[in-house]
């Protein structure tokens, strides 16, 4: 973390997907690991589309976000 310039608690909240590093930090990190930024964030070039329609997936009860698990509930 100290030869990256950021603390240990940052290193662990990126490390368990808590929180995400800026680009600097991105950059610092690649450069320490000797990887472009594809490599570090394991980007292999693989395009998806966006979804528009999301009703498919609202009708689902649960859905997960980063390795959490949320209820949909109706708003009333």
């Amino acid at each position: 973390a100290k030869a990256v310039g950021i603390s240990n608690a940052a290193l662990s909240n990126y490390e368990t997907g808590y929180r995400e590093p800026d680009l600097d930090t991105l950059c610092a990190l690649s450069r320490y690991y000797g990887l472009t930024l594809d490599e570090l964030l394991d980007v292999n070039g693989e395009q998806h589309e966006p979804i528009y329609d999301l009703s498919p997936v609202l009708k689902n009860k649960y859905i997960a976000y980063k390795g959490d698990v949320f209820e949909l509930k109706d708003s009333q």
